[in-house]
């Protein structure tokens, strides 16, 4: 056989060397006494969040659809398109095929956002001009 045809043979370990490390690790943690009582509750009261009311301006577009490219995507919408970064996307876009819901984009900071469809059509008038 041609030493160019041969290909190097992967190193087989006779044993993991980390086997074990990780029990070993785990058994060095203090645990905490169940019958303590400085333990806390892990099941908390529910927290209750307060309700707000949006009176910001925003300027948005449902998204038709979503086109990926080399550095972000571009958005289509009726009327127009836009590139947005691909940490927008990776961040931010929520969208299914189903929904691919609203970009938004807050007055006065230029704050992006992604919005579902149904919340956002159930929390902003359209603005005539």
């Amino acid at each position: 056989m041609d030493t160019q045809d041969e290909k190097p043979k992967p190193t087989v370990l006779e044993a993991n060397p980390l086997e074990g490390a990780v029990d070993e690790a785990r058994a060095a943690v203090p645990q905490p006494d169940p019958d303590s009582p400085s333990v806390p509750d892990p099941t908390p009261e529910p927290f209750q969040l307060r309700r707000y009311k949006s009176h910001l301006v925003v300027h948005a577009a449902k998204i038709l659809a979503v086109v990926g490219l080399e550095h972000g995507a571009r958005l289509t919408f009726v009327g127009g398109a836009m590139l947005v970064s691909d940490e927008w996307v990776s961040r931010l876009f929520l969208g299914t095929d189903e929904d691919l819901g609203y970009y938004v984009l807050y007055e006065p900071d230029g704050y992006e956002c992604w919005s579902p469809s149904a919340a956002f059509e159930a929390g902003y008038d359209l603005i005539e001009d």
